[in-house]
């Protein structure tokens, strides 16, 4: 039978050509419904991450909140029925290993909102994230996100610092 590595390794040479690779859906929608609902329970930071919250949590609401984020502790992340399913799972482990060719260590785990038509998402423009050497970020859309909604964009070998150095 086909090793894990094996059956992911067009994934993988497509991370290492692109900086970029869905994976699809990798859970089912019984579960994603479960994690949206579990932070719909949870208070809310009006950031893309807690620590640049200027208020304090709570509750989500839609309308009359401020903030084109809401994000949550790393705490509630964790407890969210299926996280380790989605950091365990077939296609993100058979990726991950084989790229970095070593067991990964999850080292940040940030959740959050982007809520729709918000003007100043400042996570919504083109970034780099610097968070260390090497490191993967692996983004999960707990509910649909429309395109022109948040939807994550990668631009094609950026993730090369030697053909971005020249620009």
């Amino acid at each position: 039978p086909e090793s894990l590595v094996e059956r992911f390794a067009p994934t993988v040479r497509k991370l290492r050509e692109r900086g970029a690779v869905s994976l699809g859906r990798v859970l089912p929608t019984g579960m994603c419904d479960a994690v949206r609902d579990h932070f719909l329970a949870e208070p809310c930071y009006p950031s893309h991450v807690p620590v640049y919250a200027t208020h304090p949590p709570r509750p989500l609401q839609i309308d009359g909140w401020k903030s084109p984020y809401g994000s949550y502790a790393t705490r509630s992340a964790l407890e969210a029925p299926g996280f380790l399913k989605v950091v365990m799972c077939e296609p993100v482990m058979g990726t991950v290993i084989p790229y970095f060719g070593c067991l990964p260590l999850v080292y940040s785990v940030n959740t959050f909102w982007t809520l729709p038509n918000r003007a100043g998402a400042m996570t919504h423009g083109y970034h780099r994230d610097l968070d260390d050497y090497r490191f993967l970020s692996v983004f999960v859309f707990w509910t649909d996100v429309p395109q022109g909604e948040g939807e994550f964009q990668f631009l094609d070998g950026t993730h090369d610092h030697r053909q971005t150095e020249a620009i």
